[in-house]
């Protein structure tokens, strides 16, 4: 890397929020909340807000739906196509969840990488969360690709039980919470998931 301090440093100095001021451009982000709470809603509002901005380039997105039903994956689809927002979802038009690992590493093998705003939906259909050798692995590669200029937002679900104080506890290792830029455990109300659960 000697005499590239230059290069380097245009990246870093052209980092900008992407999504609202939760996810910025060349690095990975973690959102964990409890199942329902509207991680997935909150982030295509941002997605939309950012296309209609002109925060990115939408050809540039790609959300891989990994955790929907028919249902949810045409809603999904009719709203990113409207978009121009590419979707990839396992087991539709030959993709797989194993394919992401190669299409990361292809892309910043090519220079492809950079530009790219890649959201996993959710981070536990990607690699075992609870299996520390494989998220260090699979974090690893997040951090290549961010390092080659992609910008990585995952979702995750915080656990059943709660810490004995009632705070949210996070899914899985501690590997993310110091492996990724930003971390964010997002607290559902109790009166809103009461009132959720009657309509």
């Amino acid at each position: 890397m000697l005499g590239k301090a230059d290069k380097y440093e245009a990246k870093a100095a052209n980092a900008k929020p992407l999504l609202g001021r939760i996810a910025f451009q060349g690095q990975a982000t973690m959102i964990y909340t409890a199942p329902g709470a509207g991680k997935t809603l909150l982030t295509i509002a941002l997605i939309t807000q950012g296309v209609l901005n002109g925060a990115f380039d939408p050809s540039a997105v790609y959300y891989i739906n990994a955790d929907d039903n028919n249902a949810g994956l045409a809603t999904k689809l009719r709203l990113f196509q409207d978009l121009g927002v590419n979707m990839l979802a396992p087991g539709c038009e030959g993709f797989r969840v194993s394919h992401l690992i190669d299409l990361l590493r292809e892309c910043i093998e090519n220079g492809s990488a950079s530009g790219l705003l890649i959201i996993l939906d959710t981070m536990k259909k990607f690699a075992n969360l609870m299996n520390k050798n494989e998220m260090r692995d699979f974090n690893q590669l997040l951090r290549e690709a961010t390092t080659a200029g992609a910008t990585i937002v995952a979702l995750g679900h915080t656990a059943k039980n709660p810490h004995p104080n009632g705070t949210l506890r996070y899914q899985g290792t501690t590997d993310v919470l110091e492996d990724f830029d930003a971390v964010y455990l997002a607290a559902y109300p109790q009166r809103a998931r009461h009132q959720a659960g009657k309509t």
